[in-house]
């Protein structure tokens, strides 16, 4: 299955989207896993990574109504660049992907190590769920 990553770029505030394949799945659930572990990969055309490289994926679950729980390492507060906009990139980047992939999926809830967290990097409030900003994806 083709999906689309949204990556940050140095060239300007919007996501950039590239293509990649995963192996289809058989929940939504799966494949978004799948599409996660993807952005943690990084860009193969140079765009910014929006996750730490040591982050890791611990769970990912999608309810019925929608919402999309994505449960990442603490490595993803640890070594996570600081400033607005890196935090920004970073939640959107998983938020878009998601959304823009996966249309049951219309909220996403980023826990780290299982629970809700403070801001990520002291901008960003995480206890309550991110609804796509399909805006800031480059067309």
């Amino acid at each position: 299955k083709t999906i689309a990553l949204f990556f940050p770029s140095e060239e300007d505030s919007l996501l950039h989207p590239e293509t990649r394949e995963i192996l289809a799945g058989p929940s939504i659930g799966e494949e978004a896993k799948k599409a996660v572990q993807e952005l943690i990969r990084g860009s193969g055309k140079g765009y910014i990574s929006p996750l730490p490289p040591e982050t890791k994926l611990r769970q990912l679950f999608v309810t019925k109504d929608g919402v999309a729980y994505v449960d990442l390492s603490r490595e993803v507060m640890e070594k996570h660049p600081s400033g607005s906009s890196a935090e920004l990139a970073t939640v959107y980047s998983i938020v878009n992907t998601l959304a823009y992939n996966f249309k049951p999926i219309k909220k996403v809830f980023l826990l780290v190590e299982g629970s809700e967290k403070e801001p990520l990097g002291g901008h960003l409030n995480l206890s309550e769920p991110f609804v796509p900003l399909l805006s800031l994806n480059a067309r």
